[in-house]
């Protein structure tokens, strides 16, 4: 088994299938001998992953404990395999049901707790049941039935509560989290009044933050840039003004760009030169543009190849926001 195990962490691409089998409603398999397979499967190239990271980095207090742990590598695989399949079943419960609160304490979880409860218990304790719990999210908020049906202003708070819960635990699923985030962004539903669907969409935006300040200013901004077409301008100062609460100097080369680029978009000039931006707002950004041009002077001296674009970028910006 352990062998099987190996061989499987090496291709990310079967247990990504197995999850889809256990997680996704169209791939989602009925047959409980086939799930309990999937589950079994994907629990032994966890571990076996996990085991060879240890060994790689040399991470001899992790070694340690290992030696420590009175459970066998079998109890090992049938709890992991557990947890999976109760993953599974509860995003399948989720399906069914018109709400559902997430919570980060996962001290008083139990059998008989909300399905919630339980999903945000096993997706803290366990990356494996939050990457499948992502992949069923994303699947969920790409659907358009989903942002248009009548559960959606119910669901759609949780899904991205526990993704936030999961950006904060679990650091390598961050990029998913913020996949699902910009997909609610773009979400319509006539059904909905302004206030309620853009609350949503403030909350997606606020994900998004958290996912930057956690490690992935770039990656933020540039998905944003990407997909400014599906921003009004009210979500366009909510995310500016977000980002300016967030970001401290020193400021890389790299953020400039980034952030300099979104901010030289028409649709961004329009919005945060309105009046609806507040001056304290604007006097933050346009503090924020000149330690951009400080950076840019910097790099300059370190003769930077790219030196003259950057320049002509924090003169644009400076012309834009010269409030």
């Amino acid at each position: 088994q352990q062998r099987l195990g190996q061989q499987l962490s090496h291709y990310a691409l079967s247990t990504e299938y197995f999850l889809r089998t256990l997680f996704l409603p169209e791939s989602r398999t009925k047959l409980p001998a086939v799930k309990l397979k999937c589950s079994r499967l994907i629990a032994l190239a966890v571990l076996a992953a996990e085991e060879e990271l240890a060994s790689m980095i040399g991470d001899e207090k992790r070694e340690k404990r290992a030696r420590e742990e009175t459970s066998s590598h079998d109890e090992k695989v049938a709890e992991l395999s557990k947890a999976i399949l109760l993953g599974s079943q509860l995003c399948e419960q989720v399906e069914n049901i018109v709400k559902f609160v997430v919570t980060e304490d996962i001290s008083g979880s139990s059998d008989s707790s909300s399905v919630g409860a339980q999903l945000s218990a096993q997706c803290i304790k366990y990356s494996t049941v939050a990457q499948g719990f992502l992949m069923w999210a994303k699947t969920r908020a790409s659907n358009s039935e989903f942002a248009s049906s009548v559960a959606y202003q119910y669901t759609a708070p949780g899904i991205l509560s526990l993704a936030r819960i999961i950006s904060i635990r679990h650091p390598l699923l961050r990029e998913s989290v913020m996949d699902i985030a910009i997909l609610f962004v773009k979400h319509s539903n006539s059904e909905l009044s302004y206030q309620k669907l853009n609350a949503i969409k403030e909350q997606a935006l606020r994900l998004l933050l958290i996912v930057a300040s956690k490690g992935l200013v770039i990656e933020v901004f540039n998905i944003v840039a990407s997909q400014l077409s599906s921003f009004d301008s009210g979500l366009i100062r909510y995310f500016v003004s977000g980002a300016l609460s967030i970001m401290r100097p020193p400021y890389s080369l790299s953020l400039v760009r980034s952030f300099g680029q979104l901010l030289l978009n028409k649709s961004c000039i329009d919005a945060l030169n309105a009046v609806y931006f507040e001056s304290n707002k604007k006097q933050a950004l346009a503090k924020l543009v000149a330690c951009f041009k400080e950076t840019v002077l910097e790099e300059r001296s370190n003769f930077s190849r790219s030196a003259n674009h950057d320049r002509s970028v924090t003169l644009a910006l400076a012309s834009a926001y010269s409030f």
